[in-house]
């Protein structure tokens, strides 16, 4: 299937108001363009098997940049794992680990596959919290999920809501598992109401 094939292929659903759960999760983050983020979760993914933490949930991307629609524009983003709280006290551990492995030379015990990690890439564990958002489900080509932005980003600003802050996206399918440059993902913009 050739990239217009896919884009003319592409689903954008309806947009809908929903609040958005708090989650945990073991984060990696780092910056780079779009296409660079199947490369984070799979990095993040090795790190989490490595040290025994199982995700509960679909992989998530924080965008700490507003989108653009240069897909080649370089980022700041933190790919997420939603996990429990058992799983993640078990990553703070091994990070901890690493940490002191990394400052006492002669440690017997470090934590596994820090090999994994790129340079620039930061892992913490972090509680994100519960948000208001516009969510729209997209499937199609990375480049074409421009569109979808354009429909959620369009529904706030013809609604009594403000954009508060840059969004996110759910993976439904990880990057790649559906062919290369597929994506299935929920866009999350988080919202407020417009004062009064």
């Amino acid at each position: 299937m050739t990239d217009r094939q896919a884009a003319d292929q592409s689903v954008v659903g309806e947009v809908q108001l929903r609040h958005i759960p708090e989650f945990t999760a073991v984060m990696l983050a780092n910056r780079g363009p779009y296409e660079t983020l199947a490369e984070s979760f799979s990095r993040l993914k090795r790190w989490s098997a490595d040290v025994d933490v199982l995700p509960t949930g679909s992989t998530v991307c924080l965008f700490f940049d507003r989108p653009t629609p240069d897909p080649s524009a370089v980022r700041r983003y933190g790919v997420c794992l939603p996990t429990s709280k058992p799983e993640a006290a078990r990553a703070r551990a091994a990070l901890l680990e690493a940490n002191d492995g990394a400052a006492t030379m002669g440690a017997t015990h470090r934590a596994p596959s820090p090999s994994h990690l790129a340079p620039g890439d930061v892992l913490e564990v972090r509680e994100v919290p519960r948000i208001l958002a516009a969510v729209v489900y997209y499937r199609g080509a990375a480049g074409g999920s421009v569109h979808a932005y354009e429909r959620l980003a369009s529904w706030v600003r013809e609604r009594p809501y403000l954009p508060a802050g840059a969004p996110r996206e759910m993976h439904l399918a990880e990057p790649g598992q559906l062919g290369a440059d597929i994506i299935e993902i929920e866009i999350q913009q988080p919202a407020i109401p417009k004062p009064r």
